[in-house]
């Protein structure tokens, strides 16, 4: 019983814990079946447990109740040791007040996504897997071994770890990931920025360039989120990974938008364009 997590426990657990902010109905859909079900039954190819105990659940790949790598969100996986990213500094689009105090401090959730989407982390590597072949040792497929984690850690498909290597294409379903980081893991420079405060930056860029927080949240139907005491922008600002991500139920919230961006909608609730 102890790391059995099973798909019964998603609308219980999993919107309890994670969605603390006022804005939980941003949550629609599943993850089951989804792009982030990587059980045995789920839909990746390359991105899959095998039939056993293991493999028959959904949301150990990145969550346990118990004996968590991190205590946020039941996080299960080790702390991402790669925290100096670099981000996206565009002067244009960020004042040099608010590019000074841009940053994924410990704190920050992006880090979560980031811990299996930097591209250079193995991201199937579990904290507390219970089963499967022991982390510790085993060859990445891209990189040196594996090591630094907890002796707990378990690889949870296949023998070596899983690194995304593949940039996500907005137009199709047919991806194996969104590898962000670059050949280096931590080069976020060409991405939307993150780590930043919306407070800072609508202060300083004025109603000319960002709306008010409050017309984000009338634009957005609450559905954007900030997060902290400064309204930091991060990656679930404007992603939410338990959403059903298909053309065919959300085709105009891939990859996992909060919100349709038909007409730039999303883009707009922020930026007065």
């Amino acid at each position: 019983m102890r790391y059995v997590f099973k798909t019964l426990l998603l609308p219980t657990l999993i919107v309890a814990v994670c969605m603390t902010s006022s804005n939980a109905h941003a949550v629609a859909g599943k993850v089951a079946g989804g792009k982030h079900d990587f059980s045995s039954a789920g839909t990746s190819s390359q991105y899959k447990a095998s039939v056993g105990v293991l493999g028959s659940q959904v949301c150990i790949y990145c969550h346990t109740p118990h004996n968590a790598g991190q205590t946020r969100l039941l996080w299960n996986k080790a702390a991402n040791g790669n925290v100096n990213f670099r981000l996206y500094t565009s002067s244009e689009s960020l004042s040099e007040t608010t590019k000074k105090h841009s940053s994924l401090d410990a704190n920050s959730p992006s880090l979560l996504c980031l811990s299996c989407h930097d591209g250079k982390t193995a991201m199937n590597v579990l904290h507390a897997g219970g089963q499967g072949n022991t982390a510790n040792g085993s060859l990445a497929n891209i990189g040196p071994p594996l090591s630094g984690y907890p002796s707990t850690s378990k690889l949870a498909f296949g023998t070596t770890g899983k690194v995304m290597t593949n940039v996500y294409d907005i137009l199709t379903e047919t991806w194996t990931g969104a590898a962000l980081g670059g050949p280096t893991g931590d080069d976020l420079t060409n991405d939307h920025p993150i780590g930043f405060s919306y407070t800072g930056a609508q202060t300083d860029l004025g109603d000319a360039k960002l709306h008010s927080e409050t017309l984000v949240n009338t634009n957005s139907a609450n559905r954007i989120r900030f997060f902290g005491s400064t309204k930091k922008v991060e990656c679930s600002t404007c992603h939410d990974p338990h959403i059903e991500n298909t053309l065919s139920v959300n085709p105009n919230q891939i990859p996992f938008l909060v919100m349709a961006n038909d007409g730039s909608k999303l883009c707009l609730a922020c930026h007065n364009k």
